[in-house]
């Protein structure tokens, strides 16, 4: 198997519509469901000073706040998108973040974020090894953001 534009893209699609599933009190196999995502020499960089650095840092931040808030990313329609290069084997997107209160649904905190991925393929499958993210200041109405 090879690293194509569309498993590209499905493992962008499960990875995003994962997040706002974790919950390691329900589902304790959450941490192994959630490296599958990544290679074991993942790296990640988030914020200044950098926040996380590899995929057991990442992975620890991803399921550790299920009972503050859950992630609910959007990233599909219009005006968030991923864009997949599969010559150079990387995704770019703009997503908006919500974090929602894990019992009501309520929206704490909404954010606008720029990531870029590269995929690596690993026993035949696509993963991610490497992630940068930063967060985007809500300028446009579009953004309509809570706070």
């Amino acid at each position: 198997m090879e690293l194509t534009y569309e498993n590209m893209v499905d493992h962008l699609n499960k990875y995003f519509d994962m997040i706002p599933k974790i919950d390691p009190a329900s589902d304790p196999d959450i941490y192994k469901k959630m490296e599958k995502f990544f290679s074991d020499d993942f790296q990640v960089r988030w914020g200044t000073p950098v926040k996380f650095f590899n995929r057991e840092q990442w992975i620890d931040h991803l399921c550790g706040h299920a009972n503050e808030y859950r992630a609910l990313i959007h990233y599909k329609k219009s005006p968030y998108y991923f864009i997949v290069d599969d010559r150079k084997k990387m995704a770019a997107g703009f997503i908006r973040e919500q974090m929602t209160h894990p019992e009501s649904g309520a929206i704490i905190k909404d954010f606008l974020i720029n990531v870029h991925f590269a995929f690596t393929l690993v026993h035949g499958n696509a993963k991610f090894k490497y992630e940068m993210i930063s967060q985007i200041p809500a300028l446009y109405h579009v953004d309509s953001l809570t706070e």
